[in-house]
């Protein structure tokens, strides 16, 4: 079930996450990542938690225009870990 909570834009253009918005993507500590799914079409932005995951190589110019055109896709690709990302992007 859908329910709509909504916060104040301040001056700065920022906003506070609601705390049930934060408890339920599992996030409210200092450095924590918020993801943002953007969907410019149907003017639809939807919120994640990301987690950071240290890699020792770089990517390639190619795995990063690969990942932008995933970011691109409609169908919202999604992956299970990380790992699974790396994965496609390697392909």
């Amino acid at each position: 079930m859908q329910k709509l909570t909504t916060a104040t834009l301040s001056s700065k253009a920022q906003i506070t996450l609601p705390k049930d918005v934060r408890n339920m993507l599992g996030i409210g500590h200092p450095g924590d990542l918020v993801g943002f799914l953007v969907d410019p079409e149907a003017c639809v932005v939807k919120l994640t938690r990301v987690e950071a995951v240290p890699v020792d190589e770089e990517f390639t110019e190619a795995e990063y225009r690969k990942l932008a055109k995933l970011c691109k896709q409609k169908g919202k690709k999604t992956f299970k870990d990380a790992g699974a990302l790396l994965r496609e992007l390697k392909r």
